[in-house]
């Protein structure tokens, strides 16, 4: 086995390992109420709700709405970027049409209907935070925001060759989870999170009508589909003469119902090994790192028409923007760089980013058919190296082409990562929980990584 370098030991520990926060959640006698820096009491505090009448608009923001329900008020400046996830709406100065920048900062608003009842929801959600792979040092404290009882929470974000510094606060009203979350990135000029605290304090929940202009923070509803024809029944042959009245109606042919047991699909790689980095979605096959130009429409739910900028300076993904597939109940995300030196169409763009959490919005396939749900014991047989390798984190290699290694995380889960030789330093994780597949993520994570193989 070769010697390990300080750096790889490093980095294979941030990829295996999630270190709990210092702090638990905050429960019975332990959890004291505490608001957000900025929260009005006028707007946050009444249980039944504000009128619009009361409700107070700061100068310089304007007003959003949550699930028309909650109230809550952006930077006016801020251009409403775009929907992404279903309830989550984005608004960054940056104007970077609905990225997460790591040049700016990022603020979400979401909400999600989970089921269960309001202190089961928050510690589901703050549980899942802590197992996400790209998410480290997550603490937490009891607030209180529109008059619920809720979770601040603060975290870094590493993905790809980029890091933020995150903060949240989420809440329940009515059994649903409204999340408020701001993403500030390394390379940032500005500090966003005194306008984070801002947006918090405006948040109420709407008593009575309200009007409003301002684009809804919620799913949109889809148009109604249009009727369908009636297969049971054949239309009359035109040439053929109408039944008498009272005459007997023919036999109607029921239609052939489908089958509703799920068909198990066969794998698009029914062979294959992980080291490979191939990887399928929606059943057509990708190599990582990967063109934006070759996605078949419909697999990546990103608008091709997007300007990607070439505005920082640095290494070969210094311009990498992030963009949120799905928001809640887990982030799910892709990243995508521009290597050209300009301002460039998305689809110029290389994909050097994929995370899957929850097998929702990104069908994302491995070879042999894994996925997020698959058994922790398929990884073995699509990467055999891993079966006479202790969990303890110490990697091998195979050649100079893969560094390898698996581990017990601190949160529990076993994580599995394999790191490739190739012009980006490509990385496939892998994160089990009892048993079962429950992340894979990919990430380039740029050219300062390549010392691993020196």
């Amino acid at each position: 086995m070769r010697k390990l370098s300080f750096r790889l030991v490093m980095l294979l520990a941030f990829l295996l390992a999630l270190p709990k926060g210092p702090d638990a959640l905050a429960s019975g006698k332990e959890k004291e109420e505490s608001s957000m820096p900025g929260q009005s009491s006028t707007q946050a505090r009444d249980e039944d709700g504000v009128s619009q009448e009361d409700y107070i608009l700061l100068d310089g923001f304007v007003l959003a709405t949550l699930n028309s329900t909650m109230a809550i008020q952006v930077p006016s400046g801020w251009d409403n970027c775009a929907g992404s996830g279903g309830s989550t709406m984005i608004y960054s100065p940056a104007k970077s049409s609905g990225a997460i920048d790591p040049g700016s900062g990022t603020l979400t608003t979401a909400w999600y209907a989970p089921g269960g009842s309001g202190s089961e929801i928050l510690e589901d959600y703050v549980n899942t935070l802590r197992k996400t792979n790209i998410y480290s040092d997550v603490t937490s404290a009891p607030v209180t925001v529109a008059g619920q009882d809720g979770i601040s929470l603060s975290y870094k974000m590493t993905v790809g060759a980029d890091s933020f510094s995150c903060r949240s606060a989420c809440f329940v009203y009515g059994d649903i989870l409204y999340s408020v979350e701001m993403f500030q990135g390394s390379e940032s000029r500005e500090d966003y999170f005194p306008v984070f605290e801002e947006v918090i304090g405006t948040a109420a929940v709407m008593a009575g009508k309200w009007e409003t202009t301002q684009p809804e923070t919620g799913p949109v509803e889809p148009e109604p589909a249009p009727s369908e024809p009636d297969y049971g029944r054949e239309a009359p042959d035109p040439g053929e003469p109408m039944p008498e009245p009272g005459a007997p109606e023919p036999a109607v042919t029921e239609p052939i119902q489908p089958d509703p047991t799920p068909v198990a699909k066969d794998p698009v790689f029914p062979t294959g090994d992980l080291g490979d980095f191939t990887y399928a979605i929606n059943g057509h096959p990708y190599q990582f790192p990967t063109d934006m130009s070759a996605f078949i429409t419909g697999d990546l739910d990103i608008d091709n028409t997007l300007v990607l900028s070439s505005e920082r300076s640095g290494g070969a993904l210094a311009n990498t923007l992030y963009f949120a597939l799905a928001h809640m109940p887990s982030l799910e995300l892709i990243g995508v760089s521009n290597l050209t030196g300009k301002n460039a169409p998305m689809t110029a763009g290389l994909l050097t980013a994929l995370v899957d959490t929850q097998a929702s919005a990104v069908d994302l396939e491995l070879p042999r058919g894994i996925c997020v749900g698959s058994a922790e014991s398929s990884i073995v047989d699509a990467f055999p190296e891993f079966a006479d390798m202790a969990m303890d984190g110490v990697a091998d290699f195979r050649g100079n082409e893969l560094i390898f290694a698996c581990n017990v995380r601190d949160d529990g889960c076993n994580g599995y990562v394999l790191i490739r030789n190739d012009a980006y330093c490509s990385a496939l994780s892998i994160i089990c929980e009892e048993g079962v597949i429950r992340e894979i993520n990919f990430q380039s994570l740029g050219e300062n990584a390549a010392v691993l193989f020196e």
